[in-house]
């Protein structure tokens, strides 16, 4: 299941287990998501930021959603920071999501 990241938002993990965060697009202004991760020994980010949608239903200037996946690889307590910004101007940081992932070992 993916969940929409449309706020800061808390989950529960199991260690191997993941979550698909769908954040939404800003493509055609420029502006994109870029993440930073407070322990990487806990949570990793899979992959590179990705769209998804049937290219022939979206018009010209629509932009899509961003999907990441965030996976625990170890017990405790880690942090994602979701920040949108334009490349070229990473430190004109125009909003930010926070998620937090609390993950325990495998029931």
């Amino acid at each position: 299941m993916v969940k929409r990241l449309d706020e800061d938002l808390h989950i529960t993990l199991p260690v191997g287990g993941s979550e698909e965060l769908q954040l939404p697009g800003f493509g055609t202004s420029g502006y994109r998501w870029f993440f930073s991760l407070d322990d990487e020994d806990v949570v990793r980010v899979v992959g590179e930021p990705r769209e998804r949608g049937d290219a022939g239903a979206t018009r010209v200037g629509d932009s899509m959603d961003e999907f990441f996946i965030v996976e625990a690889i170890n017990p405790g307590t880690a942090t994602v920071l979701f920040e949108l910004a334009r490349p070229w101007e990473r430190h004109d940081v125009s909003t930010r999501r926070e998620v937090t992932v609390h993950s325990g070992p495998t029931g």
